[in-house]
């Protein structure tokens, strides 16, 4: 069936529309606090701000500053340029971190950018991405890791949870150093789960303290990474009987904690 130029815009609309619905706080950086007024210049945002939360000037505004705190902030001025804003008068926030620590063998990048986002989204406030053998060496190279542009969907994850704190990232681009040398360390004596869907144990029901989960890369661990998480004390586990894409797994295991 063939659109036509109208039925093509509404959908694209549409499609613009869902995707700007999900930014329920804004994000600014910490250095933007120091001008008088707080300035919102990001394009994407008024366009936001205007467009999809039709907001006036004089209108209450849900903000937050990265690492900061977050509340309201009312509309002084809006422009095409910029949205003016009074100080943040700060309001107490429900969203509490995911005790969860994630480790994750690196990804496509375009599906690296799925799993960042909703890892942040969820409250995972660790992430460690290492190599494993299945992993492209193409992907070390791209521009989601080399130019940083992994903290996008980071800030994208937060802004739909309303949630302010900035996950950190850690990258090991060589397997055996990573494993022998720093993951034990890095557990804190906190179980920890290693997802495989052909594993004998069941992923616990309910996690009632700090943990760590250990993701594999989409073609999966060999036999050798196995042995290695499992020397330094990590515990098998089967999610479900159903194979998941990585960020729905991180959303089924972050439904497993108590603090969820």
């Amino acid at each position: 069936m063939r659109l036509d130029s109208k039925s093509l815009l509404y959908l694209l609309w549409r499609s613009l529309k869902t995707l700007f619905s999900e930014m329920n706080l804004i994000l600014l950086k910490p250095d933007l606090q120091q001008e008088k007024p707080l300035a919102i210049e990001d394009p994407t945002t008024i366009n936001h701000v205007q467009h999809i939360l039709r907001k006036q000037p004089g209108d209450l505004l849900e903000v937050g500053l990265l690492d900061g705190p977050s509340g309201w902030a009312k509309i002084t001025q809006i422009n095409s340029n910029a949205i003016y804003l009074d100080a943040i008068q700060p309001s107490p926030s429900s969203v509490k971190p995911l005790p969860i620590k994630l480790f994750i063998a690196l990804q496509r990048p375009k599906m690296m950018k799925r799993i960042f986002r909703s890892a942040a989204m969820l409250g995972y406030k660790q992430i460690h991405v290492f190599n494993a053998y299945k992993v492209e060496k193409s992907y070390w190279l791209s521009r989601f890791v080399q130019e940083g542009h992994w903290k996008t969907p980071l800030v994208d994850g937060l802004q739909q949870s309303r949630d302010t704190l900035m996950p950190e990232v850690f990258w090991y681009d060589r397997f055996k150093p990573f494993v022998e040398d720093h993951f034990k360390f890095l557990l804190e004596d906190s179980p920890a789960y290693l997802a495989h869907p052909y594993a004998q144990s069941p992923f616990p029901n309910s996690i009632e303290s700090p943990a760590s989960v250990i993701i594999g890369p989409e073609g999966g661990f060999i036999e050798f990474e196995i042995d290695k998480f499992v020397e330094q004390g990590a515990h098998p586990v089967s999610l479900s009987a159903r194979t998941l894409r990585t960020e729905d797994t991180l959303a089924a295991i972050a439904s497993r904690h108590i603090d969820f």
